[in-house]
């Protein structure tokens, strides 16, 4: 991959970006791969040589990554950033734990997530889920850890706090566990959806692209959020017709979001390239 910096953003951000020393050690796939879809995976691995990326677009993840550093000194006698490994179907999964506490002999499995609190208002993401699940298999697997609790710790972006949206910096979030013999299987599946994927490209689904749904907003000028947002024009139009002159309504066409900003492999994708101006049904 390429970097680029078309805003001409300082040079030690640009270094810092480039010198990236994310190590996946021996993994054939890592859990975050295995969570991605399987056709990014598989287009950006056709174009790897291709693939061009924005230092501006990778600022949030050098955030991210200054978080989790800084987060290592909570660390004491536990395991710390440590990646786990485990062979399914033939293939060696890696992970990488943020933290595992071991109090006597029960075990709390910690993962740090920056994000906006609109990523958690309504509760954690289930990506989040299978994530924390294949990271306490691993572990198991590996160093025979018992993980019998999980959380998240959503850790807030400080804008987010600033202009009043939550009370607190933080929170965080109990994870259901799964059975390890529903994880192992679900690991399963996923290596065989992305082996698949690099024979014959599947298309990714609206929950992969995370399609928005279409909306039509009730605006009052002067202001930059919706009082309301409507599955419909009618139902927009009838909250109008309530209000005094100064109000209006935006529509808000759905959209791919991940195909739109978070996505390496869009500019090669036919599938983004045919249906980005529309989501499907």
């Amino acid at each position: 991959m390429t970097i680029t910096n078309k805003l001409s953003l300082p040079q030690p951000i640009l270094r810092a970006i480039e010198r990236d020393d994310y190590d996946r050690g021996k993994s054939d796939f890592t859990v975050t791969e295995l969570l991605n879809p399987p056709r990014q995976r598989a287009l950006i691995k056709q174009h790897a040589d291709e693939i061009t990326e924005d230092v501006s677009d990778r600022l949030f993840a050098l955030f991210g990554q200054i978080g989790h550093t800084i987060l290592e000194r909570a660390g004491m006698d536990e395991y710390v950033e440590r990646r786990f490994y485990a062979t399914v179907d033939g293939k060696i999964v890696g992970g990488k734990a943020d933290l595992i506490l071991k109090p006597g002999n029960k075990a709390k499995l910690i993962d740090y997530k920056f994000c906006s609190h609109y990523t958690v208002k309504e509760g954690i993401k289930p990506e989040w889920t299978a994530q924390i699940n294949m990271l306490r298999f691993l572990a198991k697997e590996d160093c025979g850890i018992e993980i019998d609790e999980a959380e998240i710790m959503a850790i807030y972006w400080p804008e987010s706090v600033k202009h009043g949206n939550v009370k607190d910096p933080a929170s965080v979030f109990p994870v259901e566990l799964w059975s390890m013999t529903d994880t192992g299987a679900y690991i399963a599946q996923r290596i065989s959806a992305h082996l698949n994927a690099e024979i014959a490209l599947p298309f990714c689904t609206n929950e992969e692209r995370w399609a928005s749904k279409e909306q039509w907003a009730v605006m009052k000028l002067g202001r930059k959020s919706a009082l309301k947002l409507h599955d419909s024009i009618e139902s927009a139009q009838g909250q109008i017709n309530t209000l005094p002159a100064g109000h209006y309504i935006e529509h808000r066409p759905c959209e791919y979001r991940r195909c739109l900003k978070y996505c390496a492999a869009a500019p090669f994708c036919s599938q983004f390239k045919n249906t980005w101006q529309q989501c499907a049904a």
